[in-house]
């Protein structure tokens, strides 16, 4: 039987030495793998968010320039074109502050053209998405009621200037105007009675020429 060789202390503190240099090589390798694991997530993390902030601004811009396109055939009277891009437009950036103002001006371009029933959808459609605060929101409300009139609903059409009256301001430049409306859309409907109490306060409350058409259908109705 070979005789056993016996380590010496110094052999057995530089084995230790090796061992603990491998399991400390071994730990540092993992912790590194684990390290580069990271980083690279961290990097496609980064560049998704870059990508994405990209894309947004080149949407941004392509809506932007799309507008800018609607408008131009809104403003000379291109009403088949403008409402084709603001119709393009509402839809492929529905969440957009452009994308909504679309809808407002396709219901303008519509409502220009007598189409009266698809301006009143672009108008609904408007006012669903920014509520009653937004800078066209009174507008909206007033052309709804030219919408109806339009479509020969006149109960309805009394009802939304009505409504948007309320609203508004006496100081608002369309206040009366708006009134005057109601009063006459409530006797088309045949509401007496009502276009009496809106021809009243038009004649009570306004100056100028509208307040003298005011006195005047309420002499005719009375």
């Amino acid at each position: 039987m070979a005789k056993r060789r016996r380590l010496k202390r110094k052999q057995i503190r530089e084995d230790r030495l090796v061992t603990t240099a491998l399991k400390v090589s071994g730990f540092v390798q993992e912790r590194f793998a684990h390290v580069i694991t990271g980083v690279v997530v961290l990097i496609a993390v980064v560049a998704v968010v870059l990508f994405a902030s990209q894309a947004r601004k080149n949407s941004a811009r392509a809506a932007e320039q799309e507008f800018a396109t609607a408008m131009g055939h809104y403003q000379i009277g291109q009403l088949e074109q403008a409402g084709t891009a603001f119709a393009s437009l509402a839809d492929r950036h529905s969440g957009r502050r452009s994308g909504k103002t679309a809808l407002y001006f396709l219901g303008e371009t519509r409502l220009a053209q007598f189409r009266f029933q698809e301006a009143l959808e672009a108008y609904d459609r408007y006012l669903q998405e920014v509520g009653d605060s937004d800078e066209f929101s009174t507008a909206a409300m007033v052309a709804r009621g030219l919408c109806y009139e339009g479509l020969g609903q006149f109960r309805e059409a009394a009802e939304a200037m009505k409504s948007v009256s309320e609203l508004m301001e006496p100081t608002d430049a369309r206040y009366f105007d708006v009134l005057f409306a109601a009063g006459s859309f409530y006797w088309e409907a045949g509401n007496n009675g009502a276009a009496l109490e809106f021809f009243g306060r038009v004649s009570d409350e306004a100056r100028g020429p509208i307040q003298d058409r005011a006195a005047m259908w309420l002499s005719l109705i009375e």
